[in-house]
């Protein structure tokens, strides 16, 4: 019975005192972290804020939400903001008698385009703690997949809640020993992992010897905020509790979480302890740091219809705080821009693209032009067996598609190779189409049997003013197909027509000139008073006190000019000349002088080049008449020879094949070479035989007239 009553005295003793036993031991709330969260949104998206309550061992975990406007953004009861319509709001969070807030800004949607509905296909669970302590908790940090998904809203459930629990924004709490299936769903899909809680063993004390602080960010600009990742050394200490201090609070201050958040300008000290072991840094807090221009890098200023291509565009200084760059399209129906930069351009005009960051824009004129092919020059006429280059090239050079391939409309007619190069096969009209992508362009060729030479039915023409007489021209061979064509030097001296009627004009002397693309032949037409020349007399003999004499084989080294004394010795004794030179050997003959005051350079140099080998004869000054120049083995393998033309600064076509002997009237550059040069292919050797003709007509007539009449 005595038992009896004095456990009944200290049964009564304890429920008296276990009020005060519970009100000792109750944990108050200290503070909230909001976690990372969008201080701006835009109307129609939501966000979920992360809140944690400091301490993590906090009796009270009930959290309520509000919204000073909840017209302009609502917010329910796990924490999620929906935003409605543009304008502000103050959204305040409060767990007991403590409260933290935010000023919220919503903002119309930039497009007015209905976005597209993005399905997420999977969801990545992070790296969950798959076995916990009764009593722990932790928060999963889940991703969806793909990250533009337009539902990001997740589920949690568990399949013990007696073992562990998870709230609704993923927070996981160990109850008791056991096992649950934790899942997080996102409309259809799903994800979960096995969970093992056990109950806490009972360990040997591991005292706390160092701090790692990680990598923390020392410099900040006002109104940022850092996450500390602080880990206590040894891992297996008993003590894992970090406590954080900053020793300016006006500067930056730190929260239970180890969050910094930076408030003014200065420097202050951030100390992290657990038990006796503490690390610290020194935080410098600036003020941010405003974007004052924008490097365009190279923008193109020229795109092709189709083609796509990415801006990297850099904010200037690079340390600015806002790195954000929005684009924009003036004409989106020509050239359209994406939130990366990326410009599609999508018809021909023009365009503004601006690129912005903050207050700060710069901008580029944007020309978006069809895909075409060019052509350079090129020759409508090939022979039979010749080779045509074209040179073709896609623009603008962005274009989606720069190769260029290449058909023949009848390869019987003429071939070409991928590299564009057409080869004449037999007679006829063939058309060559060139295709990049989807352009497409042809060109008409006609392919004929060369001419060897032209037959005129006189070379030598008299007339009075007002007369007239038909050139007759005949291509060598006759099956040649070539078009002639007719060219008067002098149309004041003698007009010439298409079909070759030459029609006196006024006095004097001309060349009329009847070429093809590969040969031709000139005659002399003589305006004067009668329409006749006077009947030749005899040659003439050298007279009694001629030129002393000169010798008839020199060396070029030893006579590098033939002067005018030596050129009229060769002219009236009728003599050949023959000069040797470092490779090569000239020949002059007498009845071949036409002037003998036009001196003669003897030495000539060849110079490699590009296309072939190139010499200059007479440095370019008139020749005293025709020059015969013997290359030997320095062209061996050439098959075309070409003469410079000085006003257009393009080389013309003067002959073909049997280089080694070269017969010229004319003095200037010339170029030997193996292979045709395409796109100049023109006839210099017509004016050449003209101006031959002329000085051999005039020569003629004026030596029936007078006598060693020179001019």
């Amino acid at each position: 019975m005595h038992k009896a009553k004095k456990a009944f005295v200290w049964l009564m003793l304890f429920c008296a005192l276990a009020p005060s036993f519970y009100a000792f031991a109750a944990v108050p709330v200290t503070d909230l972290d909001l976690g990372d969260y969008y201080a701006e949104m835009e109307v129609g998206t939501s966000q979920v804020l992360m809140v944690t309550v400091i301490p993590l061992n906090a009796d009270n975990q009930t959290l309520s939400y509000n919204s000073s406007n909840p017209g302009v953004a609502s917010v329910n009861g796990i924490g999620r903001i929906s935003a409605l319509v543009a304008g502000q709001t103050m959204i305040t969070v409060t767990c007991g008698s403590i409260s933290r807030n935010f000023n919220l800004t919503v903002k119309e949607r930039e497009t007015t385009t209905v976005p597209t509905t993005v399905r997420a296909t999977d969801l990545d669970l992070g790296d969950p703690q798959k076995k916990m302590t009764v009593g722990e908790t932790q928060m999963l940090m889940v991703t969806v997949i793909p990250t533009n998904t337009t539902n990001q809203n997740l589920t949690y459930n568990s399949s013990n809640a007696v073992v562990a629990e998870v709230n609704a924004i993923g927070r996981i709490t160990a109850k008791r020993a056991g096992s649950a299936t934790i899942t997080v769903s996102n409309i259809n899909v799903s994800r979960n992992f096995q969970l093992e809680v056990v109950n806490q063993e009972v360990t040997t004390t591991v005292r706390a010897t160092d701090i790692d602080l990680g990598d923390p960010q020392k410099k900040m600009t006002v109104g940022d905020t850092q996450m500390l990742m602080a880990t206590v050394i040894p891992a297996n200490a008993t003590n894992q509790e970090l406590k954080y201090k900053s020793s300016s609070t006006i500067v930056a201050e730190v929260n239970a979480l180890g969050r910094v958040t930076a408030k003014r300008a200065g420097t202050t000290t951030i100390t992290v302890s657990c038990g006796s072991a503490s690390k610290s840094f020194t935080l410098e807090v600036v003020n941010e740091i405003l974007a004052t221009g924008i490097d365009l890098g190279e923008p193109p200023k020229e795109m092709a219809i189709g083609s796509t291509q990415m801006l990297y565009a850099t904010v200037i200084p690079t340390d600015a705080k806002n790195q954000t760059l929005t684009y924009k399209s003036s004409n989106s129906q020509v050239a359209a821009v994406n939130e990366l930069g990326r410009i599609s351009a999508l018809a021909a005009g023009e365009a503004t693209i601006t690129v912005s960051c903050g207050r700060v824009s710069k901008t580029f004129q944007l020309k978006v032009v069809p895909v075409a092919i060019e052509v350079e020059d090129f020759e409508d006429e090939l022979a039979v067996d010749e080779t045509l280059r074209l040179a073709a090239r896609v623009t603008p050079d962005n274009a989606p598609v720069t190769t260029i391939q290449y058909k023949s409309s009848d390869p019987k007619i003429a071939t070409v190779n991928p590299s564009g190069e057409v080869k004449g096969i037999a007679p006829g009209h063939v058309t060559i189409t060139l295709t990049a992508g989807e352009v497409t362009k042809e060109i008409t060729l006609i392919v004929n049997i060369a001419g060897k030479r032209i037959n005129l039915n006189s070379k030598y023409i008299i007339l009075k003013p007002g007369e007239s007489f038909t050139l007759q021209a005949n291509l060598v061979p006759a099956d040649a197909r070539q078009t002639i064509k007719f060219k008067s030097f002098d149309s004041n001296v003698a007009a010439v027509s298409a079909s070759g009627v030459i029609t006196a004009q006024g006095f004097g002397t001309t060349t009329v000139l009847a070429s093809t693309d590969d040969t031709g032949a000139a005659a002399t037409v003589i305006v004067n008073q009668s329409g006749t020349v006077e009947e030749a007399t005899e040659p003439a003999t050298l007279p009694a006190n001629a030129s002393p004499a000169f010798p008839n084989t020199i060396n070029a080294q030893d006579y590098p000019v033939l002067t005018q004394e030596m050129l009229k010795y060769y002219y009236e004794s009728g003599v050949i000349c023959t000069v040797t030179g470092d490779g090569y050997q000239l020949s002059l003959r007498g009845k071949d002088i036409v002037n003998y005051n036009n001196e003669f350079k003897t030495i000539i140099a060849f110079s490699k080049e590009e296309n072939g080998i190139s010499f200059v004869l007479n440095d370019g000054k008139p020749l005293c008449g025709s020059i015969t120049v013997e290359t030997g083995k320095a062209v061996e393998g050439a098959k075309y020879l070409y003469l410079l033309n000085e006003s257009t600064g393009k080389y013309r076509q003067l002959q073909t094949n049997g280089l080694s002997v070269l017969k010229l009237d004319v003095a200037g550059k010339y170029l030997i070479a193996e292979k045709k040069i395409t796109g100049f292919k023109l006839n210099a050797i017509f004016f050449i035989i003209a101006g031959v003709v002329v000085l051999g007509g005039l020569a003629a007539y004026i030596a029936v007239k007078k006598r060693h009449w020179f001019w």
